[in-house]
């Protein structure tokens, strides 16, 4: 595991590092309201990645390799390639409808289209890499894609171009990273895109099928967060306010999120071998939660110290509210850093309906939060700190639920 997770972390955390390294620029080039706007796309962009391939590229890790490996992964792309195409219909549509609550151009319709196309390919690719142990290109495509982003990013908005400029970026770093990824794919494994016949199709979409009807609903469930809660600051608070939150964002959660991704990539595997031969998993669980609790709790201080001094000195005198908001979700980060490696416990230990349950508590938990923030016209950090509150006991009663389940399961072996 200890190997595993030290090649998976060293893409993320040398792709945060380029990030990290360009933000100060980036963040002197493009004001609030493009980050927010900016946010706004990505949030619809993560809703539809949850349902453009059916999530039938999960069962990569799941299926043989009979000619099962290629069906699905032929499935996948072409269920890619379906989404969107529906995309650029209802892209078609609204731009020639033009509805006042529409927050893009069209050419950001145009973009939002590509970006599915790239982004599903990148995502289904991923699970190939995964399936294949192809971990150190797996590193390499994060790698890609954040230079790619914030190379690009500086040069559109250089040459004046900055209203969409860090959606381009955004799309060029994923067209790089999952070109990385075709390109192993046709140099290493091109068996894999050896031609399948319908109804192994067929077989491969019947067989799988639970992963659309269990982990379709409870991924829209978690990306509706992401989609609803920019929206809603968008509503309060107009597109600048929502440009800081984003940026605390980016800097704070997202590392912290996917640091603990990285980690779950080999936790997920260990837990899940646990599982089958039976084994106790609980000591592992727990000292992984430690472990990463105890590696987050000093850049967590640092922030509640430093917050805002930090992001007017890396970011500019401009983003000190985004450090004031960095200061706040503080511990949301720590408690989302040691709860991801975790994510998958119900799943693996039988408890689907729980995790779907547990979504759908924390979607419902957020839009009533919010809706009493609107209602009672609450102050802009005085709303970060309610949600970042609701949202850490949603993810501390998630904990608590896996710690159960994997004592109940203990206990079943036991008897």
């Amino acid at each position: 595991m200890l190997r595993n997770s030290i090649i998976a972390l060293q893409g993320t955390v040398i792709a945060q590092g380029i990030g990290f390294l360009f933000m100060p620029i980036l963040t002197r080039l493009y004001s609030p309201a493009e980050f927010g706007g900016y946010q706004i796309y990505m949030s619809v962009l993560g809703l539809l990645m949850v349902v453009t391939s059916l999530r039938y590229e999960m069962a990569l890790l799941s299926a043989e390799k009979n000619g099962e490996e290629r069906a699905v992964l032929r499935l996948s792309l072409g269920l890619n390639l379906a989404t969107a195409v529906l995309v650029l219909a209802v892209s078609a549509v609204l731009a020639v409808l033009r509805p006042a609550w529409l927050p893009f151009t069209d050419m950001g319709l145009w973009l939002l289209v590509a970006s599915v196309l790239a982004g599903g390919v990148m995502q289904t690719l991923g699970y190939v890499l995964f399936r294949e142990q192809a971990l150190a290109v797996n590193s390499w495509s994060k790698i890609i894609q954040v230079a790619v982003y914030c190379v690009f990013g500086l040069a559109i908005a250089t040459v004046g171009f900055r209203h969409l400029g860090l959606i381009w970026a955004d799309l060029l770093g994923r067209i790089a990273a999952a070109g990385l990824m075709a390109v192993w794919l046709f140099s290493q494994r091109k068996a894999l895109l050896e031609a399948v016949s319908r109804s192994m199709l067929v077989q491969a979409a019947r067989r799988f099928r639970h992963f659309p009807q269990m982990t379709v609903p409870g991924g829209l469930l978690t990306a509706g967060i992401g989609f609803a809660v920019p929206l809603l600051m968008l509503a309060g608070f107009g597109t600048a306010v929502m440009g800081q939150y984003a940026l605390a964002e980016r800097m704070v959660l997202m590392p912290a999120g996917l640091i603990g991704q990285a980690v779950a990539q080999a936790f997920t595997a260990q837990l899940s071998a646990a599982v089958i031969d039976g084994k106790d998993a609980l000591p592992a669980f727990r000292r992984i939660i430690m472990i990463m609790a105890a590696i987050g709790l000093v850049p967590t201080i640092g922030l509640l110290a430093f917050g805002p001094a930090f992001f007017a000195l890396v970011a500019g005198p401009q983003w000190v509210l985004a450090g004031q908001m960095a200061q706040i979700v503080a511990f949301l980060a720590l408690i989302n850093f040691f709860m991801a490696p975790v994510h998958m416990v119900l799943v693996i230990t039988g408890r689907q309906g729980k995790q779907l349950a547990w979504e759908a508590g924390r979607l419902a938990t957020v839009m009533l939060v919010w809706a009493v923030i609107l209602w009672q016209k609450v102050l802009p950090l005085h709303a970060v700190a309610i949600h970042a509150v609701a949202m850490a006991a949603m993810s501390l009663l998630f904990v608590l639920l896996a710690d159960r389940a994997l004592r109940r399961l203990r206990d079943s072996n036991a008897g």
